[in-house]
C-alpha cells in the first residue's frame, strides 16, 4: 500500500513523477499465457483507501492493416455504491 501524499516504494512499482508533490507510480503487468484477455476489472478492498489510476494503457499485438476491429465499448460499473 502506498500514500500518494509521500514518496513511498512498493514491490513490482516505480516511481514515475511527482505531480503536485505527490507521487505517481508506475506498473506493468504482463500475462503468464498468451490468451485473449476479455476484460479487465480494477478492484478497490474493503478498506478506507482511495486508489486513484491516472491511466491504464493496452498493448496489443500488431495486425496487418487489412485486419480492421472495432475498439470494445467500455463497460461502465452499474452496481450501487
Amino acid at each position: 500500500i502506498a500514500d500518494y501524499i509521500r514518496r513511498v516504494n512498493v514491490p513490482r512499482s516505480e516511481f514515475a513523477f511527482a505531480l503536485r508533490g505527490q507521487q505517481v507510480r508506475y506498473l506493468a503487468i504482463t500475462p503468464k499465457e498468451k490468451k485473449t484477455i476479455k476484460s479487465i476489472e480494477l478492484v478497490k478492498g474493503p478498506d478506507a483507501t482511495a486508489p486513484v489510476v491516472m491511466a491504464l494503457t493496452i498493448e496489443t499485438p500488431c495486425r496487418s492493416p487489412s485486419h480492421k476491429t472495432s475498439p470494445p465499448t467500455p463497460r461502465h460499473d452499474t452496481r450501487s455504491r
